[in-house]
């Protein structure tokens, strides 16, 4: 028994299947380069600017994902279910998380809404939500509490300029135009 016991073990180490973890990714130390990302414990780290350095930001958790099960297979003929009548579509539902309801909002408006629990910032010309932002940020939430009520136009167009995926997820918290 000790003898198996120890093949598996030596089985196990030769394989690789076991190995010591990598240097372990911790939120503030340094990192290169910026906007690499890594999952530690279902945790993504992302390499970030911080002032002159580049650090690993706070983490954000990942949900796990289970593999795949393969579909089963079967040799016995399986008997087609009746065709159910189709139902009326129904009609689809705004993915955003914030629904626009005014034309306008005045910079007063945003400057009042500079909290955690009510996030409001001026990007371009247009007033954004980003409450529901702040926590699954992958730069951390300080990026985002930086911008509650102010004009935070400069400060988003020097992390994420005109790429396309900062300026996508920007658009799901839309509020409205800015009155000038």
């Amino acid at each position: 028994m000790k003898r198996s016991i120890s093949v598996l073990i030596t089985a196990i180490l030769a394989v690789g299947s076991f190995s010591l973890p990598a240097a372990a990714v911790k939120p503030g130390t340094a990192c290169k380069p910026v906007k690499k990302t890594t999952v530690v414990n279902n945790v993504r780290y992302t390499c970030i600017k911080q002032g002159n350095k580049f650090v690993w930001n706070k983490g954000v958790k990942v949900k796990a994902t289970a593999p795949a099960k393969p579909p089963a297979t079967s040799t016995t003929p399986v008997p087609a279910k009746p065709a159910e009548p189709a139902k009326p579509a129904e009609p689809a539902k705004p993915t955003t998380p914030t629904t626009p309801t005014k034309t306008s909002y005045t910079m007063e408006q945003v400057r009042v809404n500079r909290t955690k629990s009510k996030c409001w910032t001026v990007i371009d010309d247009n007033v954004y939500d980003l409450t529901r932002w702040i926590e699954p940020h992958p730069g951390g939430d300080g990026a985002i509490l930086s911008l509650c009520g102010t004009d935070g136009t400069s400060a988003f167009m020097s992390q994420h300029g005109s790429r396309v995926s900062p300026n996508q997820q920007l658009e799901r918290y839309l509020l409205g135009p800015l009155d000038k």
